[in-house]
């Protein structure tokens, strides 16, 4: 396991409860699962980041993210492991434009879940 963080990509704070994420390596490809859980929001802008991810990307790479709770209802979520930015991943509402304004979507007790593949230069 490893503790991730979450912050949003312009502006704001995002305060996760259960920020336990857990994470296989085998060779130089890394899976990572789990549940994040948001305790406390502070006008979040821009993409949702997930920092901390346990190893560094050495390709680009796309999560699974579903997202409980999000203000405006049942809305679709990708998540970006880019190499620019090689140990976050970041979380986009698929509007077409990047990057949508997927935090201001959160809510208190709002449930983040992913899953991530990727491969590592490690």
């Amino acid at each position: 396991t490893f503790t991730a963080t979450a912050t949003p990509g312009t502006s704001g704070t995002i305060t996760l409860n259960d920020s336990t994420l857990s994470y296989v390596k085998v060779g130089k490809l890394v899976f990572v699962s789990g549940n994040l859980t948001i305790s406390a929001l502070s006008s979040p802008v821009g993409s949702i980041d997930i920092g901390a991810l346990p190893f560094t990307a050495s390709v680009d790479a796309v999560a699974n993210v579903n997202i409980q709770g999000p203000s405006s209802g049942d809305i679709s979520f990708t998540g970006w492991l880019l190499t620019t930015a090689n140990t976050t991943l970041k979380i986009y509402e698929n509007t077409g434009a990047q990057p949508a304004a997927a935090a201001a979507l959160l809510q208190t007790s709002s449930t983040i879940y992913v899953s991530l593949t990727y491969i590592t230069t490690q």
